[in-house]
Order: structure tokens, then sequence, then C-alpha cells
């Protein structure tokens, strides 16, 4: 068997006594010894919970509402809105000085909707409100637009009382118009030729703003049914003009007297030149 060599044997001395003091050290460690007094931790306690106040206090202080003072940003901004609106509305000549603090806000986060509901509630916000209430019902009384001449006839401006003298006369007047046509008229009288120039016409509509000119000699034929309405209109010229059209459509608004029960009930035809119907 082969001898270690000095060198050998001296590492092998100190692998074990290290082993020896790492032994020792690991028992005292894990079994106390009973001799000996136990150490006074109470430092390192008041030292742990001084640092873990520090981390735990340290969230809060960054997260914390801002304070509304004078000198803070949402201040001066709230500031500048004030001053704006009350400049817009003409309330003051000039901007107004910063207004005191406090703020409408209390301090901490808040949602839109929750702002809203204390700036609606805040005595800023019903001053406000009341001035533009003021101010809107002020342009009411100096919009009202006034009598214009250019509506006036003969240089005088018409008065109230007059425009409704003038729409009753007009009315008044409409309405003889259609009572005069609702009185029966004889069908001759108006230059019906024919079987139906013999029946009274019940009901002939106003007459249309239309001149008949050229074609006022034009004769119009139409057919008149047992019960007095007009059945069917036709030119006797072949003619689709404007004045011939306006007076065929006159005439189917016609409405005859119905024919009594006593006779026969058949149509009768008539001939009505265009100048009766539209004079």
């Amino acid at each position: 068997m082969k001898k270690d060599s000095p060198r050998m044997m001296v590492q092998k001395i100190i692998l074990v006594t290290l082993a020896s003091l790492l032994f020792r050290l690991v028992a005292l460690w894990v079994v106390p010894d009973p001799s000996k007094p136990a150490l006074d931790t109470s430092l390192l306690d008041g030292v742990f919970a001084a640092v873990d106040r520090y981390v735990h206090a340290a969230p809060q202080k960054e997260f914390a509402g801002p304070t509304l003072r004078e000198d803070s940003a949402i201040q001066k901004i709230r500031d500048e809105l004030v001053s704006k609106i009350l400049s817009e509305r003409a309330l003051s000549d000039e901007h107004k000085p910063p207004l005191p603090g406090g703020g409408i806000f209390p301090p901490g986060k808040l949602n839109e909707q929750e702002k809203m509901r204390l700036l609606e509630r805040s005595p800023l916000y019903r001053e406000l409100e009341n001035a533009a209430r003021n101010e809107d019902r002020l342009m009411d009384f100096t919009d009202i637009p006034g009598p214009k001449t250019s509506d006036a006839k003969g240089g005088e401006i018409l008065i109230p009382e007059d425009m409704e003298a003038q729409r009753i006369i007009a009315a008044l007047k409409q309405a003889a118009k259609e009572e005069a046509a609702q009185k029966p008229i004889a069908a001759a009288a108006l230059g019906i030729k024919g079987p139906a120039a013999g029946r009274q016409i019940s009901y002939r509509p106003p007459p249309l703003a239309v001149k008949a000119a050229q074609e006022a000699e034009r004769l119009i034929k139409f057919w008149v049914l047992p019960d007095g309405t007009v059945a069917k209109v036709i030119p006797l010229v072949a003619d689709e003009g404007r004045i011939t059209l306006a007076a065929i459509a006159q005439i189917k608004k016609y409405h005859f007297s119905p024919l009594p029960h006593n006779v026969l009930q058949e149509e009768t035809w008539g001939i009505i030149p265009v100048k009766s119907v539209l004079p």
C-alpha cells in the first residue's frame, strides 16, 4: 500500500477540522445551548417594523388624491374655465382673479359621472345657470322682429286690426262666390245646346284664373247621367291645348239636377263653348 505524501496528509487534516467545525455550528444553531443567554432581537424587530411601515405607506402616498389648493393644477384649470365662461357670457369686462381655494371635487379618484353630479350641485354651477337663463330671457325680448316697411302699400304700415279686417273681407268674398256657384241655374244660360240644355245646373265650380283667348269659340261635348253627374267630356275638334284641357276638367266638376222618377232614366248630352266654362 502506497503511503500518502506529507502534503496530502495536511489537506486531509484541514478538511476534517473544517467538517467538524461546520458540524458544530449546525448543532449549535439547531439545538440552542441552555447555558448561554438568548439573543435579544428587539432591536432587529424594531428595524424590521419601521421598514415594513415605510413600504406599506409608500403606495398610499403615491396614489393619494391631489389636494385642491391654489397652486394645484386642477385648481388652476377650474379657475381658468370659470373665468372663460364668465367672460364669454359678458358678465364681466375682464377675467376674474383665481377663485378661493377649496375646490368643487373632494380629494380622491372620481369618475366623470361623479364629477358631473358634484358640479351640478355646486353653488357655482347654479350661479352660472341662473346667469345664462337671464341672458336667454333678455335675448328673447330683443329678438322680436318689428314691422317691415317693405310689406306696406302706399307708404303705410298695416296694423294688426286692418290685416284681420282684410282676411275677413277675403273670406266673405270667397263664401259669396261659393254660394253663387251653388245656386241652380239653367243650362241654357251658359250657352249649352242639346238635350242637356233643359236641365238645371245645381253646382258649378268657381271659375279658373285662365283666359280662353283664341280657344274661346271651340266647342266641348259632354254626357250627363240621370243622377246629374257628368260622365264623359270630349272636344268636338281634336285638341290637347292647355285651355281645352282646363275646360274639360271644369265641366267634369259640374253637377246637374237629377232626372225626375216619372221620366225615362237615360243619359243626356250637351254642347258648351269653352268661353262659357273659362270666362
